[in-house]
């Protein structure tokens, strides 16, 4: 049995653009099928047809998007480490360069040069340490039916419901016990997705239930990504979530400290795979 575990993740990338078309490519598999349509851009042309199919479903605006992002610019104000500390405004967001339409810049998380590590180990020997111990209280991993990238049975929310279901199934917490949540954010659909496939709110309620940005921002009722997330503070896919909710659960957040935080909600994924966990003071 191993008792201690390191995950980590370095990612070296310049900013800017990290990947183009150099050649012209045979498409296989299920790439013939959406290829032929100018499906080139991957998946950034994924989340771009998630965000029309969503607007079309629920007959929301951009607008619910931009809480996302403006959300992540407002926690990243409060992170000396965040590289886009400057308020971002719902104009902003909505005027900002379009990447595959309706995809805008600002919903898509920023490439940087980093590392983050995170170390697991037995909870007695947690215990024995010098910092607060931060516990694992449930674990859930789900891939959704007909789990393809492009071709899923529920392109809104691929796994993520399955997953949320077999989350709250093996916890003694409940929706009511979250302090805050740490949701993967490539792009800005995934919290949507997300916050409602979790039980937070229905299905296409989630601006209603974020009020404006209020309910996930600093001093709000469900916080969400304080360090900024992959959005603001920089893409380290996810591993930077997961270390900011245990900095939140030992108390060590500083500025943008969630008060009494005990209890926190990490979400990775959301389409053909996905997984979530519960974290816990101990």
């Amino acid at each position: 049995m191993c008792d201690v575990a390191l995950a980590y993740r370095t990612l070296p990338q310049r900013q800017g653009n990290n990947a183009r078309v150099a050649q012209s490519l045979k498409a296989a598999g299920p790439a013939q099928y959406s290829d032929v349509f100018g499906h080139g851009a991957g998946i950034l042309g994924n989340y771009a047809l998630k965000k029309r199919r969503r607007m079309a479903e629920f007959g929301r605006g951009a607008e619910e998007y931009g809480l996302i992002s403006i959300n992540a610019h407002r926690w990243a104000g409060l992170n000396d480490r965040a590289l886009f500390a400057t308020p971002l405004s719902m104009e902003d967001y909505l005027g900002s360069r379009v990447i595959v339409d309706p995809l805008l810049i600002y919903d898509c998380d920023y490439p940087i040069n980093g590392s983050c590590a995170v170390l697991v180990t037995t909870a007695e020997r947690a215990r024995d340490l010098p910092h607060r111990p931060v516990l694992f209280d449930a674990i859930a991993w789900g891939t959704g039916a007909g789990a393809d990238f492009n071709f899923m049975d529920d392109y809104l929310y691929g796994g993520s419901i399955d997953c949320s279901k077999r989350l709250w199934s093996r916890s003694q917490f409940t929706l009511s016990d979250v302090d805050t949540l740490a949701i993967y954010d490539g792009f800005t659909h995934l919290p949507i997705s997300w916050i409602e496939a979790l039980g937070f709110c229905g299905k296409g309620e989630f601006a209603d239930w974020a009020m404006g940005g209020q309910t996930i921002g600093p001093g709000g009722s469900m916080p969400l990504n304080t360090s900024g997330g992959m959005l603001a503070e920089g893409r380290l896919q996810g591993i930077g979530l997961v270390a900011e909710a245990v900095v939140q659960l030992r108390g060590d957040a500083g500025g943008r400290q969630v008060p009494n935080a005990k209890v926190a909600l990490v979400a990775g994924g959301g389409s053909n795979d996905c997984g979530a966990y519960l974290l816990y003071a101990g």
